[in-house]
């Protein structure tokens, strides 16, 4: 699991960091001969409930210019994460 933090008060500068970080993970990955299954990779914003209604319909995720599932819930084998928590 990759994870990229960031805080912005505006979606579009957020979009353009997330985006590049995971680029460089991609990057990263290809160059030790490592692929990123794209098909099974989501992501999941987090913040509290106001922040996230804020989020436009077109805030889009690509890796490798595919873009990524958003999800609301995070769930593996020994832990859950949701997205909305309290104030960030």
């Amino acid at each position: 699991m990759a994870c990229v933090l960031q805080k912005y008060t505006e979606q579009w500068p957020l979009l353009f960091k997330i985006n590049s970080g995971l680029n460089i993970i991609h990057s990263c990955l290809k160059v030790n001969k490592l692929t990123l299954n794209v098909k099974k990779t989501k992501y999941v914003l987090i913040g509290n409930r106001p922040k996230l209604d804020l989020v436009p319909g077109n805030f889009t995720v690509k890796v490798n210019n595919i873009s990524l599932k958003r999800v609301t819930v995070y769930k593996s084998l020994d832990e859950n994460l949701s997205a909305v928590c309290g104030d960030i």
